[in-house]
C-alpha cells in the first residue's frame, strides 16, 4: 500500500526521483500513468500491458517519448535512458528524432552494396567490378551488419589489421572511407570518417605497406630487331596480330580485345586500307566508359601488307568482322593468343611492354622527335581537349613519320636475341 501511494505522485515541494521499484513494475495492474522521478512513468494500459513513458521539454515544446516495454526494458535501464534523453534535450537536441533517423539508418553492408553498384556502372573493366564487390562483401565482413552511423575508428582498424601488411589493406580502407563519405551525405552524419587515415587511423595503425609501381616486363628495343624477323617466320594470325601490336604500338585490347571484359577486337569497320589508316573505336580504348578517344593511327608499308594478308582471308565481308581471326567461325583471337606467340620467342616479355614501353625507349634514346609526338601515338592525353582537337590532322603526319622510322627499324633485324632476354 505505502509504494502505490509513493508512486501516484510526488510530496508538495520535493521532486521525488526512483520512486518505483523493481518489485512494484512487475506486480503494477492498475491502469494509468505510475510516475518514477524526472519525467519517466511506468504506463498500465487496460489490458495490463506496461509500457515506459518519458515525459521531456524538447525545445520549448512538450514532448512524451516511449522507452519501450516493460517486459523488454527493465527499470535499470529505462532510467539510464531517461537520463540520457534529459541531457540530450537539455543541451539542445531532440532525442526522438535521432531515434527515428536511427530506424533509417542503413547497415555498412546494405549501403556499401549499393554504392559500389552505382560506381562501378561506368567502369568498364570486369575485373575491377569483380574487385569493388568482393571487398565490399567478403573483406568488409566484419562491420557489414553495424550502422554507418555507429562505425568507430576501432571498429575500422580491427577490420584492417588482419590485412594490413598486404596491398589488399589499404585499398579496403580507401573503399571503406569512400563509402562511409557517401554515407555522411547522404544520411547527415555529424561524426568524422572512422576510416580517414591522417588524424585518424594512422595514430593507430603501421603505417600502410609501400606501393611501389611493377612495370610490364619488356624485350629491349636494342634486340627487338631480331625477334621482328623470327616472329615473320611464324605463320597465323596471332603472330601477325602481335607484330601489328608492336609495329603500332598499340595496347592488346585495341588489336584482339578482351572478350571476357566485354571488350571487341579490331574490326574491318575501323580499318580503311584505301586511306591507309585505322580507327579504334572510342569504347574499345582505355578510359571511364562514355568518356574516351576514338584512337586514329596512319599505316606503315608493312603494318598495311599485313592486314590485306588478313582482309585476304577474311571470314566474310561485314564490318564486325574481326581482322585478326580465330578458330571459331566469325571470331576473334584468344585473350592469351599473342602473348603465347611472345613467350616462345622471349618467355619473360610481355606484349604492353615490348610493343609500347620499347617504342618509348627508342624513341627517348635513339631519335629527336618531340616527346609529345611519342606520347599521342600511344594514345595518351597531350594538352587540353581543345588542344588535341585542333592538331589532330596535322599529328598523323607526325605520327606516319615517326611510325615509319620505327618500322624501318624494326627491320633492321641487326641483333641476335637470347631465348630468355627480357628486361
Amino acid at each position: 500500500m505505502e509504494a502505490e501511494q509513493q508512486a501516484q505522485g510526488k510530496a508538495k515541494g520535493k521532486h521525488r526521483d526512483k520512486i518505483l521499484s523493481a518489485a512494484y513494475v512487475r506486480t503494477a495492474t492498475k491502469p494509468g500513468r505510475h510516475p518514477d522521478g524526472q519525467g519517466l512513468y511506468l504506463l498500465v494500459e487496460a489490458t495490463g500491458a506496461k509500457r515506459w513513458v518519458q515525459r521531456l521539454n524538447v525545445r520549448g515544446k512538450r514532448r512524451d517519448i516511449g522507452l519501450g516495454s516493460a517486459s523488454l526494458v527493465d527499470l535499470k535501464d529505462a532510467r539510464e535512458t531517461a537520463l540520457a534523453n534529459r541531457k540530450l534535450a537539455r543541451a539542445g537536441g531532440d532525442p526522438l528524432a535521432i531515434r527515428n533517423r536511427a530506424k533509417t539508418m542503413p547497415t555498412f553492408g546494405t549501403f556499401a552494396d549499393a554504392w559500389v553498384e552505382d560506381f562501378v556502372a561506368n567502369r568498364r573493366s570486369e575485373k575491377h567490378k569483380a574487385f569493388y564487390r568482393l571487398c565490399a562483401k567478403t573483406y568488409c565482413a566484419p562491420i557489414r551488419d553495424k550502422l554507418v552511423s555507429d562505425l568507430t575508428p576501432d571498429d575500422i582498424a580491427k577490420l584492417l589489421k588482419p590485412m594490413w601488411a598486404r596491398a589488399i589493406g589499404p585499398r579496403t580502407r580507401s573503399l571503406v572511407e569512400r563509402v562511409l563519405d557517401a554515407a555522411k551525405v547522404k544520411h547527415s552524419l555529424t561524426i568524422e570518417n572512422p576510416a580517414r587515415w591522417k588524424g585518424n587511423l594512422k595514430a593507430i595503425l603501421p603505417p600502410p605497406p609501400p606501393k611501389g609501381r611493377k612495370h610490364f616486363a619488356a624485350v629491349p628495343y636494342k634486340t627487338l630487331p631480331a625477334l621482328m624477323g623470327r616472329l615473320q617466320d611464324i605463320d597465323g594470325a596471332a603472330a601477325a596480330a602481335l607484330e601489328f601490336t608492336i609495329l603500332h604500338a598499340l595496347r592488346a585490347g585495341e588489336v584482339i580485345g578482351d572478350m571476357s571484359h566485354g571488350i571487341a577486337p579490331l574490326t574491318w569497320g575501323e580499318v580503311d586500307l584505301d586511306g591507309g589508316f585505322v580507327t579504334v573505336a572510342a569504347e574499345r580504348t582505355k578510359g571511364v566508359a562514355g568518356k574516351q578517344d576514338a584512337h586514329t593511327f596512319p599505316l606503315t608499308p608493312r603494318s598495311l601488307k599485313i592486314l590485306k594478308a588478313m582482309h585476304d582471308v577474311r571470314w566474310n565481308d561485314e564490318p564486325t568482322c574481326p581482322v585478326f581471326q580465330g578458330m571459331a567461325d566469325g571470331k576473334g583471337l584468344n585473350t592469351n593468343a599473342m602473348l603465347n606467340v611472345l613467350k616462345t620467342l622471349a618467355p619473360k616479355a610481355t606484349v604492353h611492354g615490348t610493343a609500347r614501353s620499347s617504342f618509348k625507349d627508342w624513341c627517348a634514346n635513339e631519335t629527336d622527335f618531340a616527346d609529345e609526338i611519342s606520347e599521342e601515338i600511344l594514345s595518351h592525353h597531350v594538352g587540353s581537349d581543345v588542344r588535341r582537337s585542333y592538331r589532330r590532322d596535322k599529328a598523323l603526319d607526325k605520327h606516319r613519320e615517326v611510325l615509319t622510322a620505327w618500322a624501318t627499324y624494326l627491320a633492321g633485324n641487326v641483333v641476335q636475341i637470347a631465348d630468355s632476354e627480357a628486361a
